[in-house]
């Protein structure tokens, strides 16, 4: 939102839709089509409300916050991935009340322009207006747009794109970038998906580094949020690094064949995003590097694109890595460029893959674990780096089905087995954070006993619902929901935390 009246065209008209739909039956989207979800690309307006329309039972002892991020705003965006970082938190407290609070991260872009109450800068998927010279030599904008950490006893606003904006978790006022003190570059990036070791506090990170040598910059941010450096991975040629797997001795990246075309890039002719090329005769590169430092290792497998990571483990000699693996670029790079009209049909989505990479013999195996279109993963964050026996995603309900994700997705890593819950087919499913059942609510301690919490959009009501569900018993369904009565939006990434 660029001031608290303003509404562009598009979005009035997106509304007066939005608003047919709702009132009138003649106007149920068609299943499984883009009218399904393209609410979640409505502008969302900041907002701090009492939510009191709450269905079912809030259960005993999850009190907290939830935090997610997202673009808040498509109205000058040619991508999905665009859109200015908005953070969204459904807070609930000890006797049972419920906030909702949406509210603008305020980069630079966003105030700059907020006050021009236009376009003024490039963005991955969208160029400036005024063509070619309009964007020469001008590098993306830090939108902040993908994901939230909790830290320091701050929230962190992530994108790949740039450094990270420190806000305060109850106001969640914007404060500044930061470059931890000067120790992290100003071309260097910080990744939007670090990861904590749960033994130690520790964050561990990427970010690309952007010079005449391009490279991963590795690190660790200490609880009190001092940052300090691994090493780094010369990499060339590489255009997307989005996720990493972390274990107890390792950091493994998988690099996909998307090779930038640079000129077009440089002299402003296309955006980052479809600039992209996929090649997969380079294959996939494997990258490990050893959590204290030391030299890469490389390795190669078939062309993938593995763009979420859920666990890593050591066994023995091996490093194990689940992940979500899609066979190309183009599964998500033209449903996000086509985002207001596609119905992601046809792109052949993947589902769960775990790789076994033996760093000394130099091999890698791989295995299906599942089938199921199925991304945006989590685990039980205590399991994060020794393995995880359970996944939770959003989901659809059989293989090769397109649409946006419509359920949630249990997925036993040992067995194969699923537990899954169908929304519905005018629904569409964000990612699911785990909370563990804390032991003052009679929480065993166990990897799955908790709750699965996340996002979930009504295309009949462009509206947002908050689903609760039983990490044992998925397919029951929410436990509770709550209901908004507002659009959130789509929101990539997210956080819990507990009260203190």
């Amino acid at each position: 939102m660029l001031r608290s009246d303003y509404r562009s065209p598009l979005t009035a008209i997106k509304g007066r839709l939005a608003m047919a739909t709702a009132q009138s039956p003649l106007a149920t989207p068609p299943a499984r089509t883009a009218e399904s979800w393209k609410g979640l690309f409505d502008t969302v307006y900041e907002c701090d409300k009492v939510v009191s329309d709450i269905e079912g039972q809030l259960p005993k002892g999850l009190v907290g916050t939830l935090y997610r991020n997202g673009p808040g705003t498509h109205d000058w965006t040619e991508s999905f991935f665009d859109g200015d970082g908005m953070i969204r938190a459904i807070r609930i407290g000890e006797d049972g009340s419920v906030r909702y609070q949406a509210k603008y991260v305020e980069t630079e872009k966003y105030r700059k322009e907020r006050a021009a109450n236009k376009q003024l800068y490039r963005l991955a998927g969208t160029n400036r207006p005024g063509g070619m010279l309009a964007n020469m030599f001008r590098p993306p904008a830090h939108e902040a747009n993908t994901s939230v950490i909790h830290m320091a006893d701050r929230i962190w606003a992530l994108e790949e794109g740039g450094h990270p904006y420190e806000m305060d978790p109850e106001t969640m006022t914007t404060g500044e970038m930061t470059d931890f003190g000067g120790k992290l570059h100003a071309r260097t990036a910080f990744s939007a998906h670090p990861h904590f070791d749960p033994d130690t506090g520790d964050c561990f990170g990427f970010g690309m580094h952007f010079g005449a040598k391009q490279a991963l910059k590795l690190f660790r941010v200490d609880p009190s949020a001092r940052l300090h450096h691994i090493g780094e991975i010369p990499i060339s040629g590489a255009g997307f690094v989005h996720d990493y797997a972390l274990s107890k001795q390792w950091m493994a990246f998988f690099i996909p064949p998307m090779i930038p075309s640079m000129s077009k890039i440089l002299f402003g002719t296309g955006t980052f995003f479809n600039s992209l090329n996929w090649e997969p005769e380079r294959g996939l590169k494997i990258v490990l590097m050893r959590r204290s430092g030391g030299e890469p290792i490389y390795l190669e497998d078939e062309a993938c694109l593995a763009g979420h990571v859920i666990g890593a483990h050591d066994v023995g000699g091996e490093l194990i890595v689940d992940l979500c693996r899609q066979p190309e670029w183009k599964c998500m790079g033209e449903p996000a460029a086509n985002f207001r009209t596609s119905d992601w049909a046809g792109y052949g989505l993947g589902g769960v893959c775990r790789y076994r990479i033996d760093p000394a013999a130099g091999t890698v195996k791989k295995e299906e674990l599942c089938e199921l279109p199925a991304e945006f993963p989590r685990i039980d964050s205590r399991r994060e780096g020794v393995g995880a026996r359970y996944g939770y995603f959003a989901a659809n309900t059989r293989a090769g089905e397109g649409g946006w994700f419509r359920g949630v997705l249990k997925l036993d890593m040992e067995t194969g087995a699923t537990d899954l819950f169908d929304h519905g087919e005018t629904k569409a499913a964000h990612e699911s954070v785990f909370v563990p059942r804390p032991a003052s609510a009679g929480g065993t301690g166990e990897e799955d006993d908790g709750w699965l919490i996340g996002f979930v959009h009504d295309g009949l009501k462009s509206e947002t619902d908050v689903a609760i569900i039983d990490a044992r018993r998925v397919a029951d369904g929410p436990v509770c929901t709550l209901r908004l009565r507002e659009n959130a939006g789509i929101t990539f990434h997210g956080t819990w935390v507990p009260a203190a």
